[in-house]
């Protein structure tokens, strides 16, 4: 991939979810899966802030209660685990 369709993607994504450099994105994709860039590169070309779920959290429960204590405002989690 170019760099220039590299920087045009990030930009349509972070219109489409309106990033900024006020936002807070949770990168919960594996890192071998397309969809990590797409979590990971918009917001930080944005100025805003990507928070890495640790490894040991695979479980729903745990992963919860990581969002809580953080107290962060993340723009995208996975569908299905929205407290």
């Amino acid at each position: 991939m170019s760099h220039g369709a590299l920087s045009g993607h990030c930009g349509v994504i972070a219109r489409e979810y309106g990033l900024g450099a006020q936002d807070v994105v949770l990168q919960f994709a594996s890192m071998v899966v397309d969809t990590a860039i797409e979590q990971i590169l918009p917001v930080l070309v944005q100025g805003g802030r990507l928070v890495l779920r640790p490894q040991e959290l695979l479980q729903a429960a745990d992963f919860l209660s990581f969002l809580k204590e953080k107290g962060d405002h993340c723009r995208r989690s996975p569908a299905g685990l929205s407290p």
